[in-house]
């Protein structure tokens, strides 16, 4: 996560750690419990310990930059030699248990990614998260050992906003099936213009659980389209109407009064089909509200495609229950601490995932081209920002799907 992260201590965080409630007089390290006379002299043996720049006995904390979870600090030492081995000491004036779920997630993936352990081993002394990693690792458990050899592989992830077409990526279909291969449940390939339709519908033949989305994006709208063309496009693997809006950001844009006819126009094909709308906004909710909050439109399911309002307009907006929000990997970047503030609001069963890949890739993978399978990170930052545990947050969203879309 860009704003909860694994981070070796150093002097720099010696204040956040004095504030915490370590067990000092009883400090668990691999071989044996240690007694320190206070919280300073524990977190000076900490500190000491890092500074000899060992990679392979180390001190860890989650360092969290938005301060939703003010205690929640967790100590892990690491030993890194032939295996990656960790144990956690908890602060004890916080007791969140969704928190120390989600922490087993943060920790493989440190073994994994910095040290390239495929295999760790967790000493763990007490039981109170044991019996929730069965189903997302496999794991042997000897007498205070669990011995974690990966995670399993649940296709339980979804993307309901990706853009997989030649123009980005070299082989449309193999990067489809290396996303199912990485987790991917459902994805929803979503069009920009007429030409991407015909390619959606060239692609989806080739695979299951890929389901098309078509509309003119607003700023490829032009006022001699032919939107009854469009309703012909429509058939029954299609699950939505988008991504459609208004965008008024580029100065190259169609004028306003074509975005808005073109808009209305898509609409009035959801309408007739009865598929919900995926949005795109950009400077532009003062006037999409206008339009959406029409009578007409009133039985219409509206899902806002990577969610930017602000807190006053997302009070307003979910005072309408047929308005939902899609958050992507633009809610992993370190300064959009609001957006992260925000997701707390919604309502659990408002709320999607998405990438709109090959953009807005995920903090860690910055500067990258996007991919749907990292729409993990989404999750991941939805549910820490919500304090769910991650794997019911990925059950939520799945839940969400069926009901808003019917898949």
């Amino acid at each position: 996560m860009s704003y909860l992260k694994l981070i070796k201590i150093s002097k720099e965080f010696t204040n956040k750690l004095i504030n915490c409630n370590f067990n000092y007089k009883k400090f668990q390290l691999f071989d044996k419990n240690i007694s320190f006379k206070n919280s300073a002299e524990l977190i000076q043996f900490v500190i000491s310990t890092n500074k000899k720049n060992n990679k392979d006995n180390s001190f860890y904390i989650f360092l969290d930059n938005d301060n939703f979870y003010e205690q929640a600090i967790a100590l892990i030492h690491v030993k890194n030699n032939e295996k990656f081995e960790f144990i956690v000491n908890w602060n004890y004036d916080y007791q969140n248990v969704n928190f120390q779920k989600n922490l087993l997630n943060f920790i493989f993936k440190l073994a994994k990614e910095k040290f390239n352990k495929k295999e760790i081993i967790w000493i763990e002394k007490g039981k109170h998260i044991f019996s929730e990693i069965k189903n997302y690792f496999y794991f042997q458990k000897y007498e205070n050992k669990i011995l974690i050899q990966s995670k399993k592989n649940k296709k339980n992830l979804n993307d309901i906003h990706f853009h997989p077409f030649k123009e980005y990526y070299k082989n449309p279909t193999y990067e489809i099936e290396k996303s199912y291969e990485k987790g991917l449940e459902k994805i929803f390939f979503v069009s920009c213009s007429w030409k991407e339709i015909d390619e959606i519908e060239s692609e989806i033949q080739k695979h299951n659980n890929l389901f098309p989305v078509f509309g003119i994006h607003p700023s490829n709208v032009k006022k001699e389209d032919n939107f009854y063309l469009l309703e012909k496009k429509i058939h029954s693997k299609v699950v939505a109407i988008g991504e459609i809006g208004l965008d008024y950001h580029h100065p190259k844009n169609p004028e306003k009064s074509i975005q808005k006819w073109a808009f209305e126009q898509q609409l009035d094909v959801g309408l007739k089909f009865n598929l919900p709308i995926i949005l795109h906004v950009r400077e532009a909710f003062e006037d999409v509200y206008k339009i959406i909050t029409k009578n007409k439109y009133k039985n219409l399911k509206f899902i806002f495609h990577t969610y930017s309002g602000n807190l006053e307009w997302t009070k307003k907006l979910l005072n309408h229950k047929n308005f939902y929000f899609s958050f992507s990997g633009v809610i992993t970047y370190k300064k959009n601490v609001e957006t992260r503030k925000l997701i707390r609001l919604i309502p659990n069963d408002k709320i999607f995932s998405e990438t709109d890949a090959p953009y807005l890739t995920p903090e860690e993978h910055r500067s990258k081209i996007n991919h749907a399978y990292y729409v993990n990170y989404v999750v991941e930052t939805i549910a820490l920002a919500k304090n769910i545990e991650y794997n019911k947050m990925l059950q939520i969203i799945s839940e969400n799907i069926k009901k808003v879309f019917g898949v």
